[in-house]
């Protein structure tokens, strides 16, 4: 699992973007496209909320994912938002990158077709767990292994 840190009240805050993360934003915008089309929305309010509201739920995935691994964990934020300029391009930066870490992996597929084994590795963007990797269309259910705080 890959976290992203961000610095609240001199603090290093882990963000994730993890099941409990996704569960939260969907049901912040209804959908992870909904949440997409916030961001994107041509209106700078409406994409001002949808980051206050996403940083809040990758801030909560982290929490989670450090408690259960027993990563220690600074005090809880009550209200991140008041604390950071959310216009910020640091913030905006530690918040894609924590999306775009839960989306990608490296992979290892194999066929399971005995008569072709066939192995290939390399990155490939997840797409509800499920991708191809290797351009060979091997069709794999990606698990991702922990990999540590920060990896």
């Amino acid at each position: 699992m890959k976290l992203v840190y961000i610095t609240l009240r001199g603090e290093q805050h882990p963000l994730c973007y993890n099941l409990t993360a996704v569960e939260e934003i969907c049901e912040e915008f209804g959908s992870l496209d909904g949440m997409t089309e916030a961001i994107n929305s041509g209106d700078q309010g409406v994409q001002v909320l949808a980051l206050g509201k996403v940083l809040r739920c990758l801030l909560d995935g982290g929490r989670a994912y450090c408690k259960e691994m027993e990563i220690d964990l600074p005090r809880p934020v009550r209200n991140p938002s008041a604390l950071i300029d959310i216009t910020s391009p640091e913030t905006v930066k530690a918040i894609f990158a924590s999306v775009n870490a839960g989306k990608e992996a490296e992979v290892e597929a194999y066929s399971k077709n005995v008569d072709n084994l066939s192995r290939t590795t390399g990155r490939a963007v997840l797409q509800n767990g499920y991708g191809t990797a290797g351009g060979q269309g091997i069709r794999y259910r990606c698990l991702l292994a922990d990999r540590g705080a920060g990896a």
